[in-house]
Protein backbone atom coordinates (compact mmCIF):
# COMPACT_ATOMS: atom_id res chain seq x y z
CA UNK A 1 0.00 0.00 0.00
CA UNK A 2 3.00 2.33 0.23
CA UNK A 3 3.85 2.43 -2.79
CA UNK A 4 0.20 3.16 -4.38
CA UNK A 5 0.13 5.88 -1.72
CA UNK A 6 3.39 7.45 -3.23
CA UNK A 7 2.26 6.69 -6.26
CA UNK A 8 -0.89 8.74 -5.75
CA UNK A 9 1.22 11.51 -3.85
CA UNK A 10 3.56 12.31 -6.59
CA UNK A 11 0.83 12.94 -8.81
CA UNK A 12 -0.76 15.28 -6.02
CA UNK A 13 2.46 17.39 -5.51
CA UNK A 14 3.16 17.50 -9.25
CA UNK A 15 -0.45 18.24 -10.28
CA UNK A 16 -2.95 19.50 -7.67
CA UNK A 17 -2.86 22.21 -5.18
CA UNK A 18 -0.87 21.98 -2.30
CA UNK A 19 -2.80 19.80 0.52
CA UNK A 20 -5.59 18.59 -1.96
CA UNK A 21 -7.74 16.26 -0.63
CA UNK A 22 -6.78 17.47 2.79
CA UNK A 23 -5.58 13.77 4.11
CA UNK A 24 -5.56 13.08 7.58
CA UNK A 25 -2.07 11.52 8.96
CA UNK A 26 -1.96 7.95 9.42
CA UNK A 27 -3.80 6.30 12.41
CA UNK A 28 -2.58 4.50 15.25
CA UNK A 29 -2.10 0.73 15.34
CA UNK A 30 -4.13 1.03 18.93
CA UNK A 31 -6.42 3.24 16.73
CA UNK A 32 -7.18 0.68 14.16
CA UNK A 33 -7.10 -2.19 16.63
CA UNK A 34 -9.93 -0.05 18.73
CA UNK A 35 -12.15 0.14 15.86
CA UNK A 36 -11.37 -3.62 15.13
CA UNK A 37 -12.87 -4.35 18.38
CA UNK A 38 -15.93 -1.52 18.33
CA UNK A 39 -16.69 -3.09 15.02
CA UNK A 40 -16.11 -7.18 16.40
CA UNK A 41 -13.94 -7.55 12.71
CA UNK A 42 -10.26 -7.76 12.05
CA UNK A 43 -9.75 -5.70 8.83
CA UNK A 44 -7.91 -6.63 5.86
CA UNK A 45 -4.44 -6.13 5.87
CA UNK A 46 -3.89 -3.99 3.01
CA UNK A 47 -6.78 -1.66 4.79
CA UNK A 48 -5.19 -1.35 7.81
CA UNK A 49 -1.78 -0.37 5.71
CA UNK A 50 -3.51 2.40 4.42
CA UNK A 51 -5.00 3.56 7.35
CA UNK A 52 -1.48 3.52 8.81
CA UNK A 53 -0.66 5.90 5.84
CA UNK A 54 -3.83 8.04 5.78
CA UNK A 55 -7.31 8.24 8.22
CA UNK A 56 -9.47 9.03 5.99
CA UNK A 57 -9.85 13.01 4.45
CA UNK A 58 -11.07 16.05 6.38
CA UNK A 59 -14.37 16.76 3.39
CA UNK A 60 -15.31 17.64 0.24
CA UNK A 61 -13.39 17.51 -2.50
CA UNK A 62 -13.35 13.54 -2.73
CA UNK A 63 -10.14 12.20 -3.71
CA UNK A 64 -10.84 8.84 -5.33
CA UNK A 65 -12.25 8.68 -8.92
CA UNK A 66 -13.67 10.86 -11.14
CA UNK A 67 -16.57 10.74 -8.53
CA UNK A 68 -14.65 12.21 -6.28
CA UNK A 69 -15.03 9.20 -3.27
CA UNK A 70 -13.97 10.39 0.19
CA UNK A 71 -12.59 7.92 2.19
CA UNK A 72 -13.88 7.62 5.88
CA UNK A 73 -11.72 8.30 8.68
CA UNK A 74 -11.87 4.91 11.18
CA UNK A 75 -14.10 6.91 13.35
CA UNK A 76 -16.31 7.36 10.41
CA UNK A 77 -16.11 3.63 9.64
CA UNK A 78 -17.17 2.74 12.78
CA UNK A 79 -20.00 5.24 12.68
CA UNK A 80 -21.17 3.80 9.62
CA UNK A 81 -20.58 0.20 10.71
CA UNK A 82 -22.87 0.64 13.56
CA UNK A 83 -25.82 2.06 11.64
CA UNK A 84 -25.78 0.33 8.33
CA UNK A 85 -25.59 -2.82 10.77
CA UNK A 86 -28.60 -2.86 12.03
CA UNK A 87 -30.41 -2.80 8.88
CA UNK A 88 -30.76 -5.01 5.70
CA UNK A 89 -27.02 -3.59 4.60
CA UNK A 90 -25.56 -5.88 7.04
CA UNK A 91 -22.28 -6.99 6.17
CA UNK A 92 -21.10 -4.19 4.46
CA UNK A 93 -17.95 -2.51 5.82
CA UNK A 94 -18.27 1.29 4.27
CA UNK A 95 -14.65 3.01 3.20
CA UNK A 96 -15.95 6.12 1.44
CA UNK A 97 -18.93 8.62 0.86
CA UNK A 98 -19.84 10.41 -2.11
CA UNK A 99 -21.83 14.26 -1.49
CA UNK A 100 -24.95 12.53 -3.30
CA UNK A 101 -25.00 10.14 -0.29
CA UNK A 102 -23.67 7.28 -2.12
CA UNK A 103 -21.23 5.18 -0.66
CA UNK A 104 -18.09 2.52 -1.09
CA UNK A 105 -17.77 -0.48 0.72
CA UNK A 106 -16.53 -3.93 1.09
CA UNK A 107 -18.83 -6.78 0.89
CA UNK A 108 -17.81 -9.07 3.67
CA UNK A 109 -20.65 -11.19 2.96
CA UNK A 110 -19.92 -12.33 -0.28
CA UNK A 111 -18.56 -15.73 0.36
CA UNK A 112 -17.37 -15.86 -3.38
CA UNK A 113 -15.43 -13.08 -3.29
CA UNK A 114 -15.20 -11.20 0.25
CA UNK A 115 -13.62 -8.02 0.24
CA UNK A 116 -14.62 -7.11 -3.02
CA UNK A 117 -15.30 -2.80 -3.45
CA UNK A 118 -18.96 -1.92 -4.03
CA UNK A 119 -20.55 1.28 -4.60
CA UNK A 120 -24.46 1.77 -3.00
CA UNK A 121 -26.38 4.75 -4.87
CA UNK A 122 -29.02 6.49 -3.33
CA UNK A 123 -31.05 5.87 -6.50
CA UNK A 124 -30.79 2.12 -6.27
CA UNK A 125 -31.62 -1.09 -4.32
CA UNK A 126 -28.63 -3.24 -5.60
CA UNK A 127 -25.14 -1.83 -5.20
CA UNK A 128 -22.31 -2.11 -7.95
CA UNK A 129 -19.36 -3.79 -8.25
CA UNK A 130 -16.25 -1.08 -8.43
CA UNK A 131 -13.22 -3.60 -7.83
CA UNK A 132 -12.40 -7.16 -6.22
CA UNK A 133 -10.55 -5.65 -3.45
CA UNK A 134 -9.40 -2.40 -1.20
CA UNK A 135 -5.99 -2.82 -3.28
CA UNK A 136 -6.77 -2.85 -6.33
CA UNK A 137 -9.64 -0.40 -6.05
CA UNK A 138 -7.00 2.01 -4.97
CA UNK A 139 -4.11 1.00 -7.48
CA UNK A 140 -6.38 1.42 -10.27
CA UNK A 141 -6.87 5.08 -9.45
CA UNK A 142 -3.01 5.39 -9.04
CA UNK A 143 -2.65 3.86 -12.82
CA UNK A 144 -5.61 6.39 -13.68
CA UNK A 145 -3.19 9.01 -12.69
CA UNK A 146 0.28 7.87 -13.71
CA UNK A 147 -2.12 7.64 -17.03
CA UNK A 148 -3.15 10.99 -17.68
CA UNK A 149 -6.59 9.72 -16.97
CA UNK A 150 -7.62 12.54 -15.02
CA UNK A 151 -6.72 16.08 -14.29
CA UNK A 152 -7.14 19.10 -11.56
CA UNK A 153 -9.18 21.13 -12.67
CA UNK A 154 -8.58 24.94 -11.49
CA UNK A 155 -11.74 26.53 -12.68
CA UNK A 156 -14.00 23.39 -10.96
CA UNK A 157 -11.62 23.10 -7.68
CA UNK A 158 -11.21 18.98 -7.92
CA UNK A 159 -9.77 16.42 -10.01
CA UNK A 160 -12.34 15.35 -12.82
CA UNK A 161 -11.63 13.09 -15.78
CA UNK A 162 -9.36 14.44 -17.95
CA UNK A 163 -11.49 14.26 -21.22
CA UNK A 164 -13.97 16.03 -19.22
CA UNK A 165 -12.17 19.38 -18.05
CA UNK A 166 -13.53 22.73 -19.72
CA UNK A 167 -16.53 21.01 -21.23
CA UNK A 168 -19.55 23.24 -21.35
Amino acid sequence: MEEIWKRIHAWLDANAPQGYGQLHPGASVESISTAEERMGLKLHPDLKASYLIHDGQVDEPGLIGGEGWCLFSLREMVEQWQRLSTTQHRGRLPIAWGGTGDYIFLDLQNGEQPGRVMVQRLDSDLPDPVALSFRSWLEDFADKLDNDEFAYSESDGCLMYADEIDID
